[in-house]
Order: structure tokens, then sequence, then C-alpha cells
């Protein structure tokens, strides 16, 4: 694929169809900037478009929720061709040139499942059962699976009245791993590709030499096309990984859970306790490595979901009974990184962070290793702007190297 300048990328079309006679519009030169935005607890990656309208084309067409929408960006040789589905016109404001608003998007699957209902038994195993449930309700032509882990579970279940997108995470949530104790994710990554497996099973998947990103090697600039501006840090934050009082509070630290199983009927109280214990850390595997006390892996009681309304409705109907599932909170090892756009790096992937100790005591190029090392990255927003596109990652991991720097 050739190559450009780091961030490089070519918008080719934004189109909207009117479903009363399904004309297209092509309207991309009304754009000033795209955002795309995906999280490994959502069942959908959305987009959100910031137009620049000067023709009163929102009125006109018009534009509003349910309209289909077609676009393509480009790097290098390689055109990425998106389907997606309006779901909100908001901040529409007055401008010197026009107005501004910006038009939300979301998957296909994700709109259905509004106005779709399921209320069926089922039998088999749990993994077998989302995937049909899957297959029954998206767009095969537009819709593709990534990744869709067996389970080693079988169960006998009724689904009652609820939406496409509300079963498949709650099956999510019952789909025990092969390889670890831990439950199923679903969820889909800015490539429009959906997975449904567990966070630990993705290092096994990833690449085994991960994309490395290193924090001010160079400076960036319009002209620079080497590898190494290409996989530049520009900046990094981390995110309240060290607030003892917040971590201790809700338990992340030390605690007890209590589990009521509504299957089997029993209780089960599960202790647990992070020590700091250097021999045991393991920095090269960044979910559950070598470091995992008693009861780690807790239960998640509630699910981000893309608004409070559909939060709250699958909080009150989820079966927490026993389900252990690996925690993406605020005081896990997060660290943020802003890169040059690129159509390699995605949510669900191993990468390999390195960030240089800010005063090197002999030389250069020696590594914090309390921050470098591999992570997943667990949350993804791209950036396109008229001059140039940027990343911005959030990346967990599980293990630290305790101590300080000789």
């Amino acid at each position: 694929m050739s190559k450009n300048f780091a961030g490089h990328f070519l918008f080719k079309k934004l189109e909207i169809s009117r479903d009363e006679d399904n004309k297209l519009a092509d309207i991309s030169n009304l754009v000033i900037e795209i955002n795309l935005n995906a999280f490994v607890t959502e069942p959908s990656f959305n987009a959100i478009f910031t137009m620049l309208d000067s023709t009163d084309f929102i009125s006109k067409f018009p534009i509003r929720g349910g309209q289909n929408i077609n676009f393509e960006i480009q790097y290098g040789d390689e055109i990425r061709i998106y389907t997606m589905v309006i779901i909100a016109v908001s901040d529409i404001a007055n401008a010197e040139e026009g107005q501004t608003y910006a038009i939300k998007c979301g998957s296909p699957l994700l709109v259905k499942s509004n106005f779709s209902r399921i209320s069926k038994h089922f039998e088999g195993a749990v993994s077998k059962i989302a995937k049909d449930i899957f297959e029954q309700h998206a767009d095969k032509e537009k819709e593709n699976i990534r990744f869709w882990d067996d389970s080693i579970n079988s169960e006998s279940i009724i689904i009652p009245d609820w939406s496409p997108i509300i079963s498949l995470l709650w099956l999510a949530k019952r789909a025990k791993s092969k390889i670890s104790n831990t439950r199923f994710f679903f969820f889909q990554n800015t490539y429009g590709e959906y997975n449904f497996l567990p966070l630990e099973r993705l290092k096994t998947i990833s690449e085994e030499t991960p994309q490395m990103f290193v924090f001010n090697q160079n400076k960036i600039g319009v002209n620079n096309k080497s590898d190494k501006d290409m996989n530049s840090i520009e900046s990094y934050t981390v995110n309240a990984s060290y607030n003892l009082l917040d971590t201790a509070e809700n338990g992340y630290l030390s605690g007890e859970i209590f589990q009521y199983n509504m299957t089997s009927k029993s209780t089960n109280t599960i202790e647990h306790k992070l020590e700091h214990n250097k021999k045991d850390v393991d920095n090269e595997l960044p979910l559950w490595g070598g470091f995992k006390p008693s009861g780690m892996g807790r239960k998640i009681d509630k699910i981000n979901a893309l608004n409070d309304d559909l939060g709250e409705s699958i909080n009150k109907t989820l079966d927490v009974s026993s389900i252990l599932q690996t925690q993406y909170q605020r005081s896990n090892n997060i660290l943020s990184i802003t890169i040059p756009g690129n159509n390699v790096t995605d949510i669900g992937q191993i990468i390999d962070i390195r960030i240089p100790l800010a005063a090197p005591k002999q030389k250069e190029g020696i590594d914090n290793k309390n921050l470098s090392g591999k992570y997943l990255t667990v949350a993804k927003r791209h950036i396109f702007s008229p001059s140039t596109s940027s990343m911005v990652l959030d990346c967990i991991r599980d293990s630290n190297i305790i101590g300080a720097e000789e």
C-alpha cells in the first residue's frame, strides 16, 4: 500500500438516501469533521459528521433519523466503505456561512433492534444461539463478523420479548470461555466488524509482532512519511490509575462480592485482595497474566450503553448471577494515546507502547517501565479533519512493574 504522510486520508463521498423515492445525494462537500467511535462495551460503533450547511440542505432534502448513509474513506490504495443509519441530527446552530449541525449514525443492526423483538425458547451452545440471532437480524451484505468465539457451555433458555441487541449482550454475559473462567463481550469495531469473544482471547489471535507506538521520537509534520512518523505518539495521558481512595471505596483493591445464582438457587461469597508482589507481576500479558488475585475478574453489574434509557432497560433484565467478566473501569491501568490516523489500528488489538523516561540519567532511549509495554485497545476515537486524521486510543492492561528506576 502506498504511503503519503502521517494521518493522510481521502474522503471519497458521503451519500444519503431519501425514503420516499430512494434518491441519493452526495453531501461530502458539507462535511467539516468526522468522528468514528468504538468501545468494547458497546454493541455498535457510531459515526458523527459535523456539517456546515449554507444551502439549507437539512430542510430541503430533508435529513432526518432512519435514513441510510454511505461513505468511503481511502488510505493509500485501500478504500473502506461504510453503510450506516442516521440516529439523530443535533447541535443545530447558526454560523456566519450558514448553519452547523451534527449527524450521528449507528449500525443497521442497532437501529433494527429498536423495532424487533425475540420471544422464543433456545437450546444449545450459548455462542451458537447468539450467532443464529445475529445472522437472522443483521444485514448479511453490510454487516460482517470478525471473530466469533465458541463457548464451552450449553443452555436451555427463553428470551422473553427482548430486542436482538439486548439478547446478544445478555448471551455474551452467559457464554463461558474455553481458555479462562471469564465471559464474553459483544462489540463492533470501527471497520463495522462484529466480535463475540472474551477479551482474554484477543491475546491469542493478535499478531506475533504487535504494532509499536513510541512517544516523542519525531516531530510529526504534514510532509513526514517514514515508519517512525506513522507510529509516533503525539501525546498521552494516564487515566485515574493511581487513585487509591477511589479504587478502595469501590472495592477494586479488596472486598467481598456476594453472588446469588438464580439458575442453581445458590449463593456464594468471593473475597479478593490486591497485593503488590513484584515476582508475580507479568508485564508481557496485559490481561490476567501471572498476576491473578483470588476473585479478580469480578462480575459486571451494569453495562455501559449508548444511552441511559437502553442502559437502564438492560440492567433491569440481565441475570448477573455468578458471572465473571473482565472489568473495564477508570481505575484500571488505562493509557490514552493520540497517534496519526491509519487503516490498521482498531479496538480489540494488542499494541506495544513505548514511553521514554522524562529525564534519563545516563543516555536517551530508556523506556519508562511503569508505562511501557503491551496493552489492549478497548476504545477508539478516529477524528478526520480537512487536513489530516488522528486517533485517540484507550489502552488497558492489568499488570505493572513495581519499584522505582535505579
